[in-house]
């Protein structure tokens, strides 16, 4: 999968990472917070930084250590709490895997450039045409999409008694 992009509807107080396989013309809306939003358009270059902010240093630490992001992996979805993993390969053989909400992991594979796979538990929105779609029109079907959904349904969003605990 790739990201569409952080999309804020303006009737909402929360923005939705987007996420896109486009041969299967499916999105992914995971809501998020607001910092987690804020963090992921840095990380997809929307908004500058003049520091490296924490997903960059976790990068750099982990490269000084040996360690590279393999791929992250959001794995399901329970009771609208979406599961994510990060794929680490260390200077030891074989692979580790690490707990991470959506959001972190997506921002590090950003900046990792790393594969992203999302988990067939995962709930997905068949869009028609997705495949032939341009960039632009793309963000704009995600954000009809986005305006039309209803967060608090069952697979997307959060619930209203843990905002910002859907991650």
């Amino acid at each position: 999968m790739r990201v569409l992009g952080v999309i804020r509807d303006r009737r909402r107080s929360y923005p939705a990472l987007v996420l896109y396989d486009r041969f299967a013309a499916q999105l992914v809306l995971i809501w998020v917070g607001d910092s987690e939003g804020r963090a992921l358009q840095v990380c997809l270059g929307k908004i500058r930084s003049h520091r490296p902010l924490t997903h960059a240093l976790t990068l750099r630490v982990w490269e000084r250590a040996g360690i590279r992001l393999q791929r992250v992996l959001i794995s399901d979805c329970k009771e609208r709490i979406y599961r994510a993993h990060l794929v680490l390969q260390g200077p030891h053989p074989g692979l580790t895997t690490v707990d991470a909400r959506p959001s972190d992991a997506v921002a590090l594979a950003l900046l990792a450039r790393c594969e992203i796979v999302v988990g067939d538990r995962v709930p997905r929105v068949s869009v028609a045409g997705l495949a032939e779609m341009t960039p632009e029109e793309r963000k704009r079907a995600a954000l009809r999409i986005v305006r039309n959904a209803n967060p608090q349904d069952a697979g997307i969003g959060e619930r209203p008694d843990d905002r910002g605990e859907n991650e």
